[in-house]
């Protein structure tokens, strides 16, 4: 018997140790071949073993001798036989559908039997290849080379990765049925498939999966003979007997797998990775609808794939393939890496997926539309006939196109790698197909463009990438795997080139100014950068004025040269004294970027060394001391920079000369007053104004906000005059050497005028002065800049021995003044919200009384001025009407005027236009011994009244319709163009039984009769009970009111007020609510 080794496990992580057992017949060499004896024994309760029997298991020891390095020889001895197996019925069996069992690798015989009930053996029966009886005998004699079940750990191996239950769970991959491994209860393809029929003679397995090969050949090693030459595999195309699923184990040879049927086809050259994707146990090559065709066990290779009439989908390898899909829209995708496959369309529209690689796949469309998609290949596409298309799945910007002839040429500017198209592809796509061109458009939309052509070429191509020695190298310049072009860095463009060591130098240029250098290495990828502080340092490599100063490299710039010793600023970024001495500080160059806002403007020589005269930004100046080499000795500011002019010989101040000189501000008196740019006024162009007993010198910007604008002498010294910038003035007292001895406030700088001799308020005049306000009357009346108010321009007005003039009473003013009978004067004052009051005051202008005038126009004719702007002096009269016998004027003593001296009065008190909101006397005519009134409302209402000869009111009256009353006064009030009617007439109220009847007069011969209950109160105008303060009209008479409670109480209250009225006329009521006549 032959001996049994132990084998080592697999990594969990592998699908193998879900059936990979740990112990394997023969010494554990895979170059030693294990042969095992077996024994077809016959025992009591078992079968005889036919020669169909015989056959069909001998089938299967020999698809396992194709794959492992195992020799199975059958002995007659049962003693000495490694694995002696055994037919039998159902009854032999603990379970009547036990298929059958086997026992693992031992020191002992390993026992197998079969179940014959479900074995039916003979020509096309269910236990030849693809049978399901032939994937039984397969799967028993994995148990008995020491493989286990997937989904348990019976020999120490791993449950298969997802798989939860003997059937239908295939667990991570689909790895866990029989087209991978056959040590699976899910015969054949069942995820696809479906679960295999016990008399099924197809659809199960014709030799076994990839997995079991990978773990027979650890355990044993492979057999390294089987196929060796070239070998052809042809996919089933029909379910017919012995069609099933086996991994094709090939060693060697020019292999090819080929269908011939017209149904779609997958072909996948692909071995089984072994892992847990959907590679792990290789990938099926079959027919659709068809139960057979193979995987590709790890180690195989198979180089080419043909297809048939349908529409295949044919996947190759990393090996140097021969694809064909002959007819049908055939899809390829070439996997081929550093090797040169040929793929052939054949007639269809074909789909072709060139390989990304280092590689040269040669694609031939042949017939149809073809369409060759493209990432990253050294080879070319040739489109045969149709309308052909080559589809880069990258941007346009990743290549240059080069044009030779019949063939166009896409070089990858990021791979380097150049694809090659043919003329007889009519579309270029781009992006996967979003961007497409012909072969007229492509040639424009990757034009290149110069952008520096002196030295090594820079180029841009309109596609979107920089091209470096175009025409000759074509580098593109590349970063991170990407095209870089103009667009690519957003405010930076390249603008440079040159050969630097094995590569090239790239010049950039940004928006703002800025530069900066890449290096980059002979393929355009990008190495390294570094920022460029000055850009001149780099004009002469690249031997082009990039500053656009008109010169090439370095140079220097005069500054100045006012004296004996000239400053210059050099493009090296430093200071040159007399053009060759450099200035440094700390052992660095000092330029004119060096010190932030400061920049050197005057340099001159000193004893053993330089001065130089720095300036700032805002103004402000320093000043270094340098010894002859140009380093830094020391520093100090430069409080005025016009101490130093002379020594610079140059005016650094712009005021038009060089050094100090002094400024006349005034000479308006005896005394003279400059201002010195020393910082000190002078007093007579020699004194100069001091503080602190001469220590401190005053000038402009001493005092802040104050400037000395006057000086004038006085006994032993001066007076100089200040302005601050709010307006206010101060005065100081000086010595005749300037020296201050004391200062006071100036309230009002007009009474400095006449001292300093000039006119310092702006007004026009030196000194006070009085202003004339009105001379209206007899007294004139005047304004001093004393602050006081003037009668005849010599009495000043005064209240509590305190002078009064503009502004001493808040929002009043003076504005007329006439003397008074008793000697005294009436000053009239007028408020900013046009109050009138009037004073009196004595004749030395002191305050005696005051009160408020209700009506200027009272006070016009006193003070002879028209004041209200009527164009009138005092009270005057306007006429009405004049239409009677008598006149109506309303006078503008706020009362109505009947014959232009008659006053109307009501209760004895004046009655005017304003008397009562809403109505007017508009005529007036003269009855009996006093007067008829005829009123009229802002609503069209009339109203009349009755007043005796001094035009006192009596009585009044409605008037209903004002047609009655024309004829009376004369005039056409209703604008009829009648003065009353026409002839008389009747009213149209008829009299009824119980209606109380009124007779008016209206006329001498005419009488209207009206029904009393026309005269009424309105509903919502009540009269009061007493007669106050401001009064309405009511019409009353002989008036019956119903529905109104307390209406006849009312009306009697008043009725009794007024006894001894008769019936028509007119009583009066208190004002309600609204002021209005009642009617």
């Amino acid at each position: 018997m032959t001996a049994t080794t132990f084998v080592a496990r697999p990594p969990a992580s592998s699908p193998l140790s879900a059936i990979q057992g740990t112990r394997a017949y023969g010494d554990g060499n895979p170059a030693t071949v294990t042969t095992l004896t077996y024994y077809l024994g016959d025992f009591s309760d078992t079968q005889a073993w036919t020669s169909e029997y015989k056959a069909e298991f001998r089938a299967a020891l020999s698809a396992i001798e194709a794959v492992a390095n195992v020799r199975f020889v059958e002995t007659q001895y049962f003693g000495s036989a490694d694995l002696v197996e055994a037919i039998a019925p159902s009854s032999f069996f603990d379970s009547p559908n036990a298929l059958g069992f086997h026992s693992t690798p031992s020191t002992g015989a390993s026992i197998g039997a079969f179940n014959t009930d479900f074995w039916k053996a003979g020509f096309n029966s269910n236990g030849d290849p693809g049978g399901f009886f032939f994937t039984t005998l397969l799967h028993e004699l994995g148990h008995a080379l020491g493989l286990g079940h997937p989904q348990d750990d019976g020999l120490g191996t791993t449950v298969m990765a997802g798989v939860t239950a003997p059937f239908n769970s295939f667990g991570v991959g689909g790895l866990n049925q029989g087209v991978y491994t056959v040590m699976s209860y899910n015969d054949g393809w069942t995820s696809k498939n479906g679960t295999l029929s016990a008399n099924a003679t197809y659809g199960g397995s014709t030799g076994l999966g990839a997995l079991d090969i990978a773990a027979l050949q650890a355990m044993y090693g492979a057999n390294t003979s089987t196929n060796s030459g070239n070998n052809t595999y042809v996919i089933p195309s029909a379910n017919v007997a012995g069609v099933g699923y086996q991994a094709i184990w090939d060693t060697g040879g020019n292999d090819s797998i080929w269908y011939q049927g017209s149904a779609n086809a997958r072909i996948d050259l692909r071995p089984a990775t072994l892992d847990y994707t959907d590679t792990g146990g290789g990938v099926i090559s079959f027919a659709e609808g068809v139960k057979g065709g193979f995987t590709i066990a790890q180690g195989v290779v198979i180089e080419n794939a043909y297809g048939g009439a349908g529409n295949d989908l044919i996947f190759g390898n990393n090996a140097q393939n021969i694809l064909r899909g002959n007819s049908g829209h055939d899809t390829f995708q070439s996997l081929s890496d550093g090797s040169n496959n040929s793929i052939f369309g054949g007639y269809g529209n074909d789909l072709i997926y060139v390989a990304v690689s280092t590689g040269a796949d040669q694609v031939f469309g042949e017939q149809g539309n073809d369409v060759a998609v493209i990432s990253s290949n050294a080879g070319s596409f040739s489109g045969g006939t149709g309308t052909d298309i080559a589809r880069f799945v990258s941007a346009l910007s990743g290549y240059l196109f080069i044009t030779n002839g019949a063939t166009y040429q896409f070089l990858n500017v990021v791979t380097r790698i150049t694809f090659s198209i043919s003329s007889d592809v009519e579309l270029i796509q781009f992006q996967n197909g979003l961007i497409q061109y012909d072969r007229s458009s492509i040639i424009n939309g990757t034009q290149l463009s110069d952008i520096d052509a002196t030295g090594l070429t820079l180029k841009h191509a309109n596609q979107g990438v920089y091209v470096v020695d175009a025409g000759n190298s074509n580098v593109g310049v590349t970063l991170n795997g990407q095209a870089v072009g103009q667009n690519s860095i957003a405010g930076w463009q390249a603008v440079q080139t040159e050969v630097y060591l094995s590569g090239y130098k790239l010049l950039w240029k940004h928006a703002s100014g800025a530069f900066s250098e890449w290096y980059i290495n002979s393929a355009g990828q990008f190495v390294a950068s570094a920022g460029i502080q000055n850009i001149v340092d780099f004009e002469t490599y690249y031997n082009v004025d990039l500053n656009n100063d008109g010169r090439t490299g370095h140079f220097s710039t005069l500054i100045e040269n006012t004296a004996g010793t000239s400053l210059f600023s050099s493009t090296h970024e430093v200071y040159l004294l007399n053009d060759n001495i450099g200035l440094t500080l700390n052992g660095g160059l000092i330029g004119a970027d060096s010190i932030a806002g400061w920049q050197a403007i005057q340099a001159e020589a000193i004893e053993g060394g330089f001065k130089v005269l720095w300036k700032n930004g805002d103004g402000a100046y320093s000043e270094w001391t340098v010894n002859s080499a140009g380093q830094f000795q020391s520093s100090n500011g430069v409080g005025n920079v016009i101490d130093v002019e002379e020594f610079y010989n140059v005016d650094l101040n712009n005021d038009g000369r060089t050094g100090h000189f002094s400024t006349l501000i005034e000479n308006d008196g005896d005394t003279s007053f400059y201002s010195s740019t020393h910082g000190v006024y002078l007093l007579n162009d020699n004194f100069g104004l001091t503080l602190e007993d001469g220590r401190v010198l005053v000038g402009p910007g001493t005092l802040a906000g104050w400037d000395a604008i006057q000086a004038e002498a006085i006994v032993d010294g001066f007076k100089v005059l200040w302005k601050n910038a709010d307006g206010a003035y101060s005065e100081w007292t000086v010595g005749a050497d300037g020296k201050f001895i004391g200062s006071n406030g100036v309230g009002d700088v007009i009474d400095v005028e006449e001292f300093y001799n000039v006119d310092l308020n702006n007004d026009g005049r030196i000194g006070h002065f009085s202003t004339l306000i009105e001379n209206d009357g007899d007294t004139s009346f005047y304004s001093s800049t004393h602050g006081v108010y003037l009668l005849n321009d010599n009495i000043g007005l005064t209240l509590n021995d305190g002078l009064v003039g503009p502004g001493t009473l808040a929002g009043w003013e003076a504005i007329h003044a006439e003397e008074a009978s008793d000697g005294d004067f009436k000053v009239l004052w007028k408020n900013a919200d046009g109050a009138y009051s009037e004073w009196t005051v004595g004749a030395d202008g002191k305050f005696k009384g005051s009160n408020g005038v209700g009506d200027v126009i009272d006070v016009e004719e006193f003070y002879n001025v028209d004041l209200n702007d009527d164009g009138r002096t005092g009270h005057f009269n306007t006429t009405i009407e004049t239409n009677g016998s008598t006149t109506l004027a309303s006078s503008t003593r706020g009362v109505y005027l009947i014959d232009d001296s008659i006053e109307l009065t009501l209760k004895g008190a004046k009655t005017g236009p304003n008397s009562f909101p809403g109505w007017q006397a508009i005529h007036a005519e003269a009855f009996e011994d006093g007067f008829k009134v005829l009123w009229k409302n802002e609503d069209g209402a009339f109203s009349e009244w009755t007043v005796n000869g001094i035009g006192e009111f009596v009585s009044s009256v409605a008037v209903e319709d004002v047609i009655d009353v024309e004829s009376f006064y004369q005039y056409d009030l209703n604008g009829d163009g009648n003065n009353g009617y026409d002839e008389p007439r009747l009213s149209p109220f008829l009299p009824t039984a119980g209606l109380a009847v009124s007779a008016k007069k209206v006329s001498d011969n005419a009488i209207l009769e009206e029904p009393a209950d026309l005269l009424k109160f309105a509903s919502d105008l009540l009269p009061a009970d007493e007669i106050e303060d401001d009064f309405s009209l009511l019409f009353s008479g002989r008036s019956e009111r119903s529905g109104n409670e307390g209406s006849e109480g009312q009306a009697g209250s008043l009725l009794k007020e007024f006894e001894g009225i008769e019936d028509d006329d007119l009583v009066i009521s208190t004002l309600l609510e609204d002021d209005a006549f009642l009617l």
